[in-house]
């Protein structure tokens, strides 16, 4: 399997508007097993990252192998697998869905990807250790709020990244908002 620069390179000549369906292609993500959503309108259901994005945020951050990244509602995985096929960095997801744990465990399994593993948990009442975190619109509201809590406890201390696509942290003053070369994609520093 491509992986690193031979990867990205191939995934930057593709027209945009086929990446995704080239990488759920390569990975095995056809479709999302049904799932009940737990949702209660502040947690929103299964939604991929798009390719673009994530590109974009791994040379913006810029993620190495030396990191740890945490995709908070990491879905079927997709985020978790990409990302470590294309920097080597350690991935961990963290869902909520069983289902969706399980189906991601299976494709990192099935692609032999030892770097990659899936914890089924829910970020308001735990985060996962990490050095990149990754939230692409997981939950709105008091979910939010609480995870965001969480999420700073679990950090103090720690210089961390807190990345975003579709959601906009500036109203927590522990984050400190970085440029980004993305409209949709926020990126933050974890101020000490």
């Amino acid at each position: 399997m491509l992986r690193g620069d031979a990867l990205a390179a191939l995934l930057e000549s593709l027209p945009p508007a086929e990446r995704d369906a080239w990488v759920e292609r390569l990975l095995g993500l056809t479709s999302a097993p049904a799932t009940e959503h737990t949702g209660h309108g502040e947690l929103i259901g299964h939604h991929a990252s798009g390719v673009g994005a994530l590109l974009q945020l791994i040379r913006d951050v810029p993620i190495r192998t030396t990191d740890i990244f945490v995709d908070v509602g990491s879905g079927l995985g997709k985020a978790t697998l990409l990302v470590h096929l294309l920097t080597g960095a350690t991935a961990v997801g963290l869902e909520l869905e069983p289902a969706l744990v399980d189906a991601a465990r299976l494709r990192a399994e099935d692609l032999g990807l030892t770097g990659v593993t899936y914890v089924h948990g829910d970020a308001r009442q735990s985060v996962p250790e990490g050095t990149v975190y990754y939230l692409y619109l997981p939950f709105t509201g008091a979910a939010l709020d609480e995870a965001m809590a969480r999420l700073e406890a679990a950090t103090r201390g720690r210089a961390v990244v807190v990345c975003t696509l579709g959601l906009e942290l500036s109203r927590w003053p522990w984050l400190r908002a970085r440029e980004s070369s993305d409209f949709w994609t926020c990126i933050y520093d974890r101020v000490p």
